[in-house]
């Protein structure tokens, strides 16, 4: 059974994430509902839980906070936010878990059911400590993004990814020390998460850097040429667009 702490400084989202863990995770124990931070730190050191569903803004606390005195906890955080903002990129480039306010229960279970997977500390701390540098750091010259193998976790400065070439529903990146890395993810994730910071779809199988294109040919075709003499098709509907986004940076 996953032992659980639940912190947020709303009693009716407490009372309403109690009851739904009530009624439909059995496997789960809520230990304790807390309404700060404070109150968090003696319940974990109570009840030692596997998972922690924690806000990030509690009151005129900061969730993040959680890791100045746990920098590699040893059970799984999912964090809980109303706010799609910046906070929402940094976690999905950490592959950090969160549920956004109001709870979806289908989402909260998906989230309980890969907590239920064992704990790889060694990953965990990886995560957050890409997760807590991104904050910090918000420009593309200095952004990490954590990419998922099936035996591996790779943390990858952002401006050494060339392009991303889609097969099926798997993602490969080709980055400049001329590895590649194949993830489990569709490029549509990727497109969405990098669209600002310079990367641009110019085919349906490819994303790439801009920071990394030479030159485009409209000829044969269309194909985008890279500064290591890489060539890839660009897609006929993409080549005006490419052009435009090319005169605003």
């Amino acid at each position: 059974m996953l032992k659980l702490i639940l912190v947020d400084d709303e009693k009716n989202v407490r009372e309403a994430l109690s009851q739904i863990l009530a009624d439909y995770a059995p496997h789960v124990k809520l230990c304790q509902a807390c309404a700060s931070l404070a109150e968090a730190l003696t319940a974990i050191d109570q009840h030692q839980p596997d998972v922690l569903f924690l806000d990030i803004e509690i009151g005129n606390e900061n969730g993040f906070d959680i890791f100045k005195h746990y920098p590699k906890p040893n059970f799984k955080i999912i964090f809980i936010t109303a706010y799609q903002g910046y906070a929402i990129q940094a976690f999905r480039f950490a592959a950090l878990d969160y549920l956004l306010k109001p709870v979806n229960l289908k989402n909260l279970l998906e989230a309980l059911e890969k907590a239920n997977e064992a704990i790889d500390h060694r990953k965990t701390t990886l995560k957050i400590e890409s997760f807590l540098h991104n904050l910090e750091n918000t420009s593309k010259a200095s952004k990490k993004v954590v990419l998922k193998t099936t035996d591996k976790m790779h943390v990858v400065n952002l401006h050494d990814i060339k392009y991303c070439e889609a097969e099926r529903s798997y993602t490969t990146f080709y980055l400049s020390d001329q590895s590649k890395i194949v993830v489990s993810h569709n490029l549509g994730d990727y497109e969405e998460m990098f669209s600002a910071y310079d990367f641009f779809r110019i085919h349906k199988s490819f994303l790439l850097n801009l920071d990394y294109l030479k030159q485009f040919e409209k000829t044969d075709g269309g194909k985008v040429i890279l500064k290591d003499g890489t060539n890839l098709p660009l897609s006929s509907r993409k080549k005006d667009e490419l052009v435009e986004y090319l005169t605003k940076l």
